[in-house]
């Protein structure tokens, strides 16, 4: 009988740790879809920054990684609200891709001041 029980409650403690260990797979797997993401995004933003010419005009673009497909826009505003002199111009590239039938995105924004 004592058996009986000890296998019970072990039966019972190991499936609630095996589905806590399915949850932290599955959670590692978003969070390294997250960093792919903002990784494609500050690509193109370190891109905007180095060759920046004033006419940049990015088209929507697929990017495939480690058999994933990442759907990368980039965003120019030139913000005349914030500064008078029309030189400050916002990018914003934004990455968007599915996982598990769910769509996820990601945007990064940052400002430039050309010289």
């Amino acid at each position: 009988m004592d058996t009986l029980l000890a296998t019970i409650i072990l039966s019972i403690a190991l499936t609630a740790i095996a589905g806590m260990f399915i949850q932290s797979i599955d959670l590692n797997v978003s969070a390294s879809d997250y960093t792919v993401a903002a990784n494609i995004a500050r690509e193109r933003i370190e891109d905007l920054k180095a060759n920046w010419d004033g006419s940049a005009s990015f088209p929507s673009e697929s990017v495939n990684l480690n058999g994933k497909a990442y759907q990368r826009n980039t965003r120019i505003n030139l913000r005349s609200d914030l500064d008078s002199s029309n030189r400050l111009y916002e990018l914003a590239v934004t990455v968007d891709w599915n996982n598990h039938g769910q769509h996820q995105e990601i945007t990064l924004t940052t400002y430039l001041l050309p010289l």
